[in-house]
């Protein structure tokens, strides 16, 4: 009974050990792939050594500890490269946002601020620095907002206010008290 207890035992502890060492090939490998296809990423050397360093535990690990800890680490850096991705991709859209805006207003002296905007944002995507991007994005779409979006909405709110208040008064004209008795009776 004992033996078969260790045996199960020992066996659970192999496959979580399998587990560890799968994920952390299949991160390494994740990162393989960002070095081929980023190969002018800032965090290009980074990677290389963070390949290189989980080769080392992989071959050299003493317990399932190393291999753990490895691997929750190599996995925050794919997770991180991840997160610059999506900013990117959103700064991106947002830049794009920004070049239809200004081929609207491209005589006027929004002109510009909107290059302005655009190329601090192509600045932040180059630094690769989640946070200057998503800071840069957000200074973009709130300066798209003030400037081109928000006017829109007020003079849309004017217009509904105007729109009821004409109808008020054409409810108080003789034609409109008239059309309402007639749509009581």
């Amino acid at each position: 009974y004992l033996e078969t207890r260790e045996s199960i035992n020992r066996d659970k502890k192999i496959k979580k050990i399998d587990q560890v060492i799968t994920s952390l090939e299949q991160n390494k490998k994740t990162l393989k792939g960002y070095l081929i296809n980023n190969s002018d990423s800032i965090y290009f050397a980074q990677w290389s050594d963070d390949i290189k360093k989980a080769d080392y535990i992989l071959n050299n690990a003493i317990n399932y500890d190393e291999l753990s800890i490895e691997n929750e680490r190599l996995s925050n850096v794919v997770l991180n490269y991840e997160k610059i991705q999506k900013a990117k991709v959103d700064a991106n859209f947002t830049i794009n946002e920004l070049k239809k805006i200004l081929k609207e207003n491209l005589t006027t002296d929004f002109a510009p601020l909107l290059i302005e905007q655009v190329k601090n944002l192509e600045k932040a995507i180059k630094k690769e620095t989640i946070e200057d991007i998503i800071s840069a994005d957000k200074i973009a779409k709130e300066f798209i907002f003030k400037n081109f979006e928000e006017p829109k909405l007020k003079a849309a709110e004017e217009k509904r206010i105007a729109d009821a208040k004409a109808l008020e008064e054409y409810k108080k004209s003789p034609e409109g008290i008239k059309e309402e008795e007639e749509r009581v009776k």
